[in-house]
């Protein structure tokens, strides 16, 4: 996987950034980097969820404002990010203070629900980690 991929999404990232200022660019290219790894199309069916976000329709529906029986947010990689930048926005404002440092993208991965009751998913919060610093590293 190129990271360019990923990269390439950067100008929309900046566009639904400058709506939600708690967030980095890098921050949601290294979302989309670890959930679709730049693949507009890219769809998980243990979800399931869609798009370059990996966005679940409880997501579109409350972030995305999106009506049921409105798919378009699947396909559409604006109208993803416009259900998973607000939500990635919201967890940091939620758990930004979590520890480890990025603590908050775990609950990005394993559910809000999940996350409040303790289970921080590790794991998760290591490749997301890791896939920042490469994004970090190719911006400059």
């Amino acid at each position: 996987m190129a990271i360019e991929q990923v990269l390439q999404w950067k100008p929309q990232v900046e566009i639904w950034v400058a709506k939600f200022p708690i967030l980095l660019v890098p921050e949601p290219l290294a979302t989309i980097y670890t959930e679709s790894s730049g693949n507009p199309l890219a769809f998980n069916f243990s979800d399931p969820s869609w798009g370059l976000g990996s966005v679940t329709a409880p997501i579109a529906a409350f972030y995305g404002e999106f009506a049921p029986g409105d798919d378009s947010w699947k396909t559409d990689p604006d109208k993803n990010m416009s259900c998973f930048i607000p939500f990635l926005a919201h967890l940091k404002e939620e758990f930004g203070s979590v520890a480890p440092p990025y603590g908050w993208v775990g609950a990005y991965n394993c559910g809000e629900t999940q996350f409040r009751k303790g289970f921080h998913d590790a794991p998760y919060i290591a490749m997301w980690t890791d896939r920042l610093m490469q994004v970090n590293a190719a911006l400059q």
